[in-house]
Order: C-alpha cells, then structure tokens, then sequence
C-alpha cells in the first residue's frame, strides 16, 4: 500500500488486493464511494490440465498480438512475463489484452478462469 498527502490535504491512496471481491450494496457517496463487499472466489476449474493448455495459448497469442503491435508502430512492449498458475495469469493477460472496459469487465465478471481463457 502506498500513501501520499497532497499539498492541499487530500490523500493518494494505491492498494492492491489479494483476492477478487464484489460490492454487494452502494453506500451513500458522502465523502467518497463507499460500498459493502464480500469475498468473490473463483470456482474450481473442472479440468485443470485443459485449463492449463487453453492458458498457455492465450499466453502464446497474445505475444503475437503485442509482438505484431509493436512491429505495425504502435506503444507497448512485448509481453516478458506473467504467472505460470493460470488463475493469476488470466487475470494479467487480460489487463495486458489492449480490451476496452466492457470485454475487461466481463472479464472480471467471469465466474473463474475457466471463462476467462
């Protein structure tokens, strides 16, 4: 967690979590967003060994795809690294898929990585 006071009071607050959650009710705005939440847990996959195959061709996609990017001139740098256990990975590759904000919030939607990848 990092925290930083700005010259005019206010704070900078970066989190990151450790596990997925979901607001379950909005609370009332006053002075910031504000909700109730719960834990969010992946359900098991159902066959681990084909999730592990269908990740490993994501990741082999979408090194193409950042790879062929780059090379066509656009931003970016291709894709180094990410989590051999796919129930993390598929959660990079889909922060690092170039998607719009619906397809990553189906994403996240996503009741595990089985739909996820």
């Amino acid at each position: 967690m990092q925290l930083e006071e700005t010259p005019d009071g206010r704070y900078g607050l970066v989190a990151m979590g450790t596990e997925r959650i979901r607001v379950t009710t909005w609370l009332d705005d006053d002075p910031y967003p504000r909700g109730v939440i719960e834990t969010w847990p992946d359900k098991p996959t159902a066959d681990p060994e084909a999730l592990a195959a269908a990740y490993a061709a994501r990741v082999g996609q979408l090194r193409r795809f950042l790879a062929l990017a780059v090379e066509l001139g656009g931003t970016g740098t291709p894709l180094v690294d990410v989590a051999s256990d796919p129930v993390l990975g598929s959660y990079q590759l889909g922060m690092l898929a170039g998607l719009g904000p619906f397809d990553h919030q189906l994403l996240l939607a996503a009741d595990g990585p089985d739909l996820a990848v």
